[in-house]
């Protein structure tokens, strides 16, 4: 499939729900499976209401979509460690709202295996998550275009270090961000129930640091 034109870029907002919701899905899906377990709903129906809800690590807050005329093509979102804590309290009060009472033990529990996969970012380090492309898409540049743009926004925010963490039974998205520029550090060990999630592979960049007054 040959290249698409340069994508366009912008925050993402509630009515983007229906093409989001899916791919920050396919970012993560044995990590949003044991994280947030189904009761009489399923993790899309919470992802949906996280995202729509705005705040937290799933809000639209959080993201920035990637267009190509003006269809949703691409998502991702970032942060550092300030902007951690802050999502960290918001997506507990999500959890709350959405999940009855007698879950929440377990729902805390499922957390933090699952930080043992994504440790909290450093305070200069710009953390790419939830960092999906529609399927169709994939192959075309908009992945690179992406990184460029994001790249972009971490060196003009000062940011150190370019981050994200890459499952180890993905090796081709891992040998693509590689060929990206990214340098392979310490491997993610999942402190939860053995073979429930796979290990990631934190993958790092250094940018030149140069802040936009």
């Amino acid at each position: 499939m040959s290249a698409h034109p340069p994508c366009q870029f912008r925050p993402a907002t509630p009515q983007d729900a229906e093409a989001a919701v899916p791919l920050i899905y396919s970012s993560g899906p044995q990590a949003i499976d044991y994280g947030f377990p189904r009761h009489d709903k399923t993790q899309q129906d919470f992802l949906h209401f996280a995202f729509v809800d705005g705040q937290g690590f799933l809000g639209y807050q959080n993201h920035t979509v990637a267009t190509l005329d003006d269809q949703v093509v691409g998502i991702a979102a970032l942060y550092n460690l300030s902007a951690y804590l802050r999502l960290t309290l918001a997506h507990l009060w999500q959890l709350w709202q959405f999940y009855p009472a007698w879950k929440l033990t377990d729902l805390a529990v499922r957390g933090v295996h699952l930080t043992s996969l994504m440790p909290p970012p450093a305070q200069t380090m710009h953390y790419l998550a939830h960092f999906a492309v529609v399927k169709q898409f994939q192959s075309t540049g908009i992945g690179k275009c992406m990184l460029d743009y994001h790249r972009a926004q971490a060196r003009a925010l000062g940011r150190h270090q370019f981050a994200l963490d890459v499952s180890v039974n993905n090796p081709r998205a891992q040998a693509l961000y590689e060929r990206y520029g990214f340098s392979v550090g310490k491997e993610n060990r999942f402190s939860g129930p053995r073979a429930a999630v796979p290990n990631t592979r934190r993958l790092v960049l250094a940018i030149q640091n140069k802040r936009v007054e």
